[in-house]
């Protein structure tokens, strides 16, 4: 594997987590979270798309790359509930 950079933007910690944006430096990619085991989705889906790419796998059609945030969408995962009751 080779060395990834990743650049952390934290912008708030409601909910007892942090919210702002990761860029991957390779991939040239930002994308949001909004909580820590959100962010370390996107970390993980971008280094295995990388792992995929080195390895001479051909995940994306010719002339579209793979997207390296595929299945760690800002969707995939909620902060905690901290409403009442």
């Amino acid at each position: 594997m080779k060395k990834q950079t990743f650049i952390l933007e934290i912008n708030d910690t409601n909910a007892h987590s942090w919210q702002g944006s990761v860029k991957w430096v390779q991939g040239d990619d930002r994308q949001s979270f909004r909580s820590v085991v959100e962010m370390l989705r996107l970390i993980d889906s971008a280094i295995h798309t990388e792992e995929t790419i080195s390895a001479g796998e051909s995940p994306g059609s010719p002339g579209n790359p793979p997207d390296p945030w595929e299945g760690a969408s800002p969707g995939d995962l909620t902060s905690p509930d901290t409403s009442p009751g």
